[in-house]
């Protein structure tokens, strides 16, 4: 068994709330395509253009709050990876919100930055949780996570 133990801090808690941003971000923009088309013909055909300046409104609001993040400290640590381990089938990451599992092979690639790794997935299983700062590495050695999953590690 592989575990990493403890919360992020230094280079990988950035990167991690990097990745947050931008995860949140697409998802936000992919609604915002999807639900746009609908909105702008609605208003058109029944010439709601007060609704129309509204949901301008809201899609600046949304920017600027993904932007800004204001979440508290509390929130924050509440939505970092605190644990991630590994029992040779699957890899699962553990936060106090929630604990996510993704298969081992699932992975598209893990990409090394020296002080942690992070785990890549495709579309469709996309994850921004599994980074693995190598200094909280409490069961198990950085070769055998290597070997875990070998081949798919490039250096960052």
């Amino acid at each position: 068994m592989i575990e990493f133990s403890g919360y992020l801090s230094g280079e990988a808690e950035k990167h991690f709330w990097k990745k947050s941003k931008a995860f949140g971000m697409k998802l936000f923009l992919a609604a915002v395509i999807i639900v746009f088309p609908i909105v702008l013909h609605w208003t058109l055909q029944l010439q709601h253009y007060i609704a129309l300046g509204i949901y301008g409104i809201a899609l600046v609001a949304g920017v600027l709050l993904i932007l800004l993040n204001p979440q508290s400290k509390k929130d924050k640590k509440a939505l970092t990876p605190n644990r991630i381990f590994t029992d040779g089938e699957t890899i699962t990451c553990v936060t106090e919100k929630c604990t996510e599992t993704k298969f081992i092979g699932d992975e598209k690639l893990v990409l090394d930055y020296g002080e942690f790794y992070e785990l890549v997935f495709p579309f469709g299983k996309v994850s921004h949780n599994f980074i693995c700062q190598k200094s909280l590495l409490t069961s198990g050695t950085l070769e055998e996570f290597e070997k875990l999953f070998e081949g798919k590690i490039v250096s960052h």
